[in-house]
């Protein structure tokens, strides 16, 4: 069985044509849990594939780099070229946002702390790291606890890396990030074209309804000029939109929403 850097494969977690994660343990016998990232892009004299295995390893190093603890990064426990590419180890994390976007009820209060946390989880990684992320999505995204939504802090692992991209571009993709997963949990479903038309289940929100439309569809704008999609801006809009009118109730169903998930 091959080894990455002091760990080995206990089990199997997702397969996926570019990028398999397994569960690991340390070959020394420390205890401890620990997540084995193998980017396996298919072989080939390409010079792509070199490129993307460079990327995807730098990305790694900006990351290890970055970490500080209790911060939003993910730490990074060792990195390097493998057999089938290139390989990550990080401490195993149990909360991961992805579950959740499929199954969160559709409530103002609960799109609205959701909202909060993923761009005050940005903002902390663009100063942690010196960049925006560019590659958000639920399986990156770790929560910091069980519990209630509101005031809930989370970290990040997997940054992207394009040569040549702007940082503009980076923040574009991460701010439509925010906007895909709330379209997603109100509608059951990722969105399609933009502009996301009005639908029963925008209205089912109340008269917040129109203005968690208007946001989404804020973010995921594709021909936003430089500087109109900022953190900053996002906030702003989000303020626009309409509290629930029993916010009490809906912060009992927002901390019921997240549960720790055991694989």
């Amino acid at each position: 069985m091959s080894e990455y850097s002091g760990y080995k494969i206990k089990r199997t977690h997702a397969l996926a044509p570019l990028t398999s994660v397994y569960e690991a343990v340390a070959t020394d016998g420390r205890p401890g849990r620990f997540a084995l990232k193998v980017f396996h892009p298919p072989a080939s004299t390409d010079v792509r594939r070199f490129y993307a295995l460079e990327g995807w390893l730098l990305a790694a190093e900006r990351q290890q780099q970055a970490f500080k603890k209790d911060g939003t990064v993910v730490e990074v426990l060792a990195t390097g070229r493998c057999e089938e590419g290139a390989f990550t180890v990080m401490p195993w994390q149990e909360r991961t946002l992805e579950p959740w976007i499929k199954t969160l009820g559709h409530k103002g209060d609960t799109l609205r702390a959701l909202a909060e946390c993923l761009l005050n989880t940005l903002e902390k990684w663009e100063v942690q790291t010196g960049g925006p992320h560019g590659n958000l999505k639920p399986a990156n995204v770790f929560l910091s606890r069980s519990g209630p939504l509101v005031g809930m802090t989370a970290q990040l692992s997997d940054p992207w890396f394009m040569p040549g991209a702007k940082v503009e571009q980076h923040r574009l993709a991460d701010l439509a990030a925010i906007g895909a997963m709330l379209a997603q949990i109100v509608r059951r479903r990722p969105p399609g074209a933009w502009p996301i038309e009005e639908a029963p289940e925008w209205k089912a929100l109340g008269h917040g309804g129109k203005g968690w439309l208007d946001f989404c569809n804020y973010l995921l704008n594709p021909s936003q000029n430089e500087g109109e999609v900022t953190i900053a801006e996002a906030r702003r809009h989000l303020r626009k939109v309409p509290k629930d009118s029993n916010p009490a109730k809906t912060a009992l169903l927002t901390g019921a929403g997240v549960l720790v998930l055991v694989v």
